[in-house]
């Protein structure tokens, strides 16, 4: 997607949807200076913004998952070097609230953005448990499955071409995983939930995550990611983040039944 394109959608995405709370105050320079002081006051902190899109109906495992996770975040800033702030857009398309999240993560200067799907449930210390592999790769993520059977992992040695303003993906699953491993070198993942360093944004051209091709956003940006800008990605499968199907919750034992049956 050319710039020119891109500028086009970020027009028509803004009016659909509104800009959010922090973008449409950026028009006030003082709020934005105010905003990004406070925010930078925790200097001695390394600053994380917990970004979640959702459509506005959360299921309600999803529901008490996110309070777990927020009494466990606030016991986890006692006593560890982070600070975490909370954003939600809502009613967005998941792709352009990325973007959005992204952007508010470079312009107020965050260390990290912790991207959480509304449509799945995590262990309350999932943060806790998979910052200590963000020092050595650009995106950490736990293991995520497919809402659809047979629940295969969302991991993937993906590729695609381009030929103008066509491009053609081709998501080829990573083959052989077992549970416990340290998955590297996939080219593309799904992201259930997953850290990132905003510094990756920061080396990336927008769009992140946005584009016109017939496949998830989140594979889009990682693709792009480690492609184009070398980004380094590890899947944690000790760590699970069920993909919330049907009222029922799916994972890793799903997977493995159905390649059973």
């Amino acid at each position: 997607m050319g710039s020119s394109q891109w500028e086009e959608v970020r027009r028509s995405q803004d009016q659909a949807y509104g800009q959010g709370v922090i973008r449409r105050k950026n028009t006030d320079p003082s709020f934005v200076a105010a905003l990004q002081s406070w925010i930078k006051n925790w200097k001695d902190k390394k600053r994380v913004l917990i970004a979640e899109p959702s459509v506005g109906m959360v299921d309600y495992q999803a529901h008490d998952a996110c309070w777990a996770l927020a009494f466990e975040m606030a016991r986890y800033e006692t006593r560890s070097n982070y600070k975490f702030f909370k954003l939600g857009i809502g009613r967005m398309l998941p792709a352009y609230a990325r973007e959005k999240f992204g952007e508010c993560a470079v312009d107020y200067d965050f260390d990290y953005i912790f991207y959480m799907d509304d449509d799945h449930i995590w262990p309350k210390n999932i943060f806790e448990l998979l910052e200590k592999h963000i020092d050595k790769y650009d995106i950490v993520a736990p293991l995520c499955v497919q809402r659809l059977k047979p629940y295969k992992p969302v991991i993937y040695d993906a590729e695609y071409k381009q030929d103008g303003d066509k491009i053609w993906y081709n998501n080829n699953f990573r083959e052989g995983i077992k549970k416990g491993d340290f998955v590297t070198g996939a080219s593309s993942i799904g992201m259930g939930a997953a850290i990132i360093k905003v510094d990756l944004l920061r080396r990336m051209e927008q769009p992140w995550f946005f584009s016109m091709q017939p496949v998830g956003e989140d594979l889009v940006f990682t693709l792009k990611a480690t492609t184009k800008y070398g980004a380094k990605i590890l899947v944690d499968t000790n760590i699970e983040a069920p993909h919330l199907c049907d009222r029922q919750a799916v994972g890793w034992e799903d997977h493995v039944r159905e390649c059973k049956s």
